[in-house]
């Protein structure tokens, strides 16, 4: 679901959402699935698998592609390998809606391209993040969220 909120409503979004704030809810899986994917453009595939119910919902995914290049045939640092997941609960407890979400996600090895490849590159050698949001709702209207964002970003540059 995406949803975008206006006006005075955007205060509990933050100072910085001042002209409006866009959410966006991760999918719920309520059934099993599996997904592969494939693109030739720097031998790029995917896999992806979840379950779920109607309390729970868990997604995990793979990401790996290798450097690409550009229409001219000019190499381009582009590789990158990424894990991550989705894992979502949600029960009531009396009158109230209790709802938990985790997705961590940790990527290795991203290739950030310049017009100095390869001679000269820049590789973030990982890239971590950990979601967490809390939350309880009412049918009167309350709300209370908590949130909760880790994140790492190391960087490695080679110079001539």
């Amino acid at each position: 679901d995406i949803n975008v909120t206006r006006g005075p409503a955007v205060v509990h979004f933050g100072p910085g959402a001042l002209g409006g704030a866009i959410s966006i809810e991760p999918r719920w899986f309520d059934t099993s699935f599996v997904q592969a994917g494939y693109a030739t453009s720097g031998d790029e595939t995917a896999l992806t698998a979840g379950t779920g119910s109607s309390d729970y919902s868990v997604a995990v995914a793979r990401h790996e592609a290798g450097d690409s290049e550009a229409p001219d045939g000019t190499p381009l640092n582009t590789s990158y390998r990424r894990e991550s997941a989705s894992m979502q609960y949600r029960t009531r407890l009396g009158n109230f809606d209790v709802d938990a979400l985790l997705m961590p996600s940790r990527t290795e090895n991203i290739g950030k391209s310049n017009s100095r490849f390869p001679a000269r590159d820049t590789t973030y050698p990982e890239d971590s993040h950990t979601l967490g949001r809390l939350r309880l709702r009412h049918a009167s209207g309350f709300e209370a969220t908590v949130h909760a964002h880790d994140q790492y970003l190391g960087t490695w540059n080679r110079r001539p």
